[in-house]
């Protein structure tokens, strides 16, 4: 069980594509027991599980204890879920541990006058722990499966996009492609579910809309934009970067120190300054 990453225990599948429909729920109320307790001596017969489960329901991640010390949105998913806190007293029963909630857990928010759509929060008690055992080979789940609301492709179209359709929009966007492109892949792949059998199951990729798509645009051009989430230290690598590139720029230490949020700033890129360079006469 060494082999698995942070990618393998994610509540987002990294390789997920869209254009497969989802597997049908593997449990039946009444007959599988709820909460579902199991343990995986393979890495391959977990992975194989949790993409189902994964990719068949939205999920989000619930920090628990030491958890989010090595598992955050910023954490690289090739690294190894191992829990770094030293723990004082018995040892600890668990290598790591990880807990997932259905994404419509918690409770309802109030809805106003004008809310065009119910609230995601519709107090669902779906979630599953994900734990590795100290000293075996073996990840043990604690699964509650049963969901209070509608997991039909068609219920999730009301909201907005779940991570897996996120990432996938995003890796679009970072190859590059803009709407058009993406609507060409999505209309190619609805022409073809049309002569399929209409009692099968419907592929994710149909509730993906215009807006999900510019939405993922606006986030990757923020990002290229802000080289750190403190605002006044990227606007410092900023001026840094104009400096290397042969202009000139001014940044206010002092003011910046004073309250971290304002800044003195002035700046000429290399371009506006072989302008005036070139045109002299330029007051």
């Amino acid at each position: 069980m060494n082999s698995l990453r942070i990618r393998d225990v994610a509540h987002f599948s990294h390789d997920y594509d869209p254009f497969i429909p989802p597997a049908p729920c593997a449990f039946t109320e009444g007959i599988d027991p709820l909460p579902l307790h199991k343990d995986f001596t393979t890495p391959e017969a977990f992975r194989s599980f949790w993409k189902r489960e994964r990719e068949r329901s939205h999920w989000i991640f619930d920090s628990e204890k030491h958890s989010r010390v090595w598992y955050n949105y910023e954490s690289p998913l090739g690294s190894l879920p191992v829990a770094t806190i030293k723990v004082t007293g018995r040892p600890p029963q668990y290598d790591w541990s990880i807990k997932h909630l259905c994404r419509f857990s918690g409770v309802a928010k109030k809805q106003s006058e004008h809310g065009q759509r119910d609230s995601v929060r519709q107090n669902c008690p779906v979630f599953i722990r994900i734990q590795k055992l100290r000293g075996e080979e073996r990840v043990r789940i604690e699964y509650h499966w049963l969901h209070s609301h509608d997991t039909d492709p068609v219920f999730h179209s009301a909201y907005p996009r779940g991570r897996n359709e996120q990432k996938w929009i995003e890796s679009m966007v970072k190859d590059g492609r803009n709407w058009r492109s993406i609507r060409e892949k999505l209309t190619l792949a609805s022409s073809q579910i049309t002569t399929a059998n209409p009692e099968d199951p419907r592929p994710k990729s149909l509730l993906i809309r215009y807006d999900d798509v510019r939405s993922a645009m606006y986030r990757h051009r923020t990002l290229a934009y802000k080289k750190n989430y403190d605002v006044s230290l990227s606007v410092k690598l900023w001026m840094d970067t104009i400096r290397k590139e042969g202009g000139k720029s001014l940044f206010d230490e002092d003011v910046a120190k004073l309250d971290g949020k304002n800044y003195m700033i002035a700046w000429s890129s290399s371009f506006q300054i072989k302008i005036m360079q070139d045109n002299a006469n330029i007051a």
